[in-house]
């Protein structure tokens, strides 16, 4: 009779190549999954700039920016964000068996002109340089100004520590 100890015996089986190749490769992948998330967030949050009324959580608490710099211009195109309401309004009439309306404003993204993120190059897990560029398009011209973007993480989220225009 065997005792409990011996009765509890491990299978081994022989690992393959693909399941070795994969076991190896996994902390290296997880990397690039995160960079890529990064890249996303980081796009979302200089997309943000496009939106009226401008989301005050786009950037760092001390942000050098030259948003104010760029040109002046009527917006030619925009859309409703759907999803999004920007303010609730609530007006009740005083009469009697009068009526309560409730309008509700929703949030708009600017078209033209628009702000675009480029390439996005890594200095440190918490700090990324971006290319962007401010576009404008006006009948039969296009006004473009390149834009430099320094983005910081802060917590989980990717928020704009300083923004540039840059000389076309």
């Amino acid at each position: 009779m065997q005792s409990s100890a011996s009765s509890k015996s491990v299978m081994r089986l022989p690992m393959s190549a693909a399941s070795f190749a994969l076991i190896t490769l996994f902390p290296s992948l997880a990397p690039a999954a995160d960079e890529a998330r990064d890249r996303a967030a980081i796009n979302h949050t200089i997309a943000a700039l496009n939106e009226f009324p401008l989301s005050t959580g786009l950037f760092v608490d001390d942000v050098s920016s030259d948003l104010a710099r760029l040109p002046k211009v009527k917006p030619l195109a925009s859309r409703a964000l759907v999803p999004t309401v920007q303010r609730v309004s609530l007006t009740i009439s005083h009469e009697p068996l009068g009526e309560a309306r409730i309008d509700l404003e929703p949030a708009v993204e600017i078209l033209n002109p628009n702000i675009a993120s480029g390439e996005t190059r890594f200095l440190t897990p918490d700090i990324a340089v971006v290319d962007g560029k401010w576009t404008y398009k006006n009948g039969e011209t296009t006004e473009t100004t390149p834009l430099f973007f320094v983005m910081q993480r802060v917590g989980d989220d990717w928020k704009i520590a300083s923004l540039r225009l840059l000389a076309q």
